[in-house]
């Protein structure tokens, strides 16, 4: 839905890999940087169509999918387990097929994929080629992320 104003509203979806910082610094930057890319992969395969690409927050894949072009099916919840399975799908096929003793290598079962999702409203603003979205909502989602749910919880999600 659109505005006047260029104000749209639709479906905000973050999908964050836990563990990014730890296995970044803690691994061998070459093969650390290469999973870490085709998890991305993995992720944004699965979530488009149905979401479009809005920004890659270097361990994060942030979308959007306008509310005019929100599908019955698959609702969001569809595009978060298809999104969860095929992250965990690669994981586990990297795993599998490697034989390289490497700090990356042995500490892939350590990164996990969290998500935020949430509904608000948005400006598309351009910046040469490259296009963002702004507003409220849009900072909302990735300060989402940074909760305390697991510690107030006591619980592992």
């Amino acid at each position: 839905m659109s505005d006047h104003d260029g104000t749209e509203s639709g479906s905000l979806l973050i999908a964050d890999i836990s563990g990014h910082t730890e296995f970044l610094t803690g691994s061998e930057l070459e093969h650390a940087q290469g999973i870490i890319d085709e998890l991305i992969g993995s992720i944004l395969t699965s979530i488009q169509p149905a979401f479009e690409l809005a920004n890659l927050e270097g361990d994060a894949v942030f979308t959007c999918a306008p509310a005019t072009t929100l599908p019955p099916f698959p609702t969001t919840l569809d595009v978060i387990d298809s999104a969860y399975a095929a992250f965990i799908g690669t994981r586990e096929h990297i795993q599998r097929n490697t034989n390289c003793p490497c700090q990356a290598c042995s500490n892939i079962a350590a990164l996990d994929l969290k998500f935020v999702a949430h509904f608000g409203s948005y400006v598309r603003s351009r910046h040469g080629a490259r296009e963002e979205l702004t507003g409220p909502d849009v900072v909302l989602v990735p300060r989402l992320l940074k909760n305390s749910i697991i510690e107030t919880t006591q619980t592992e999600a």
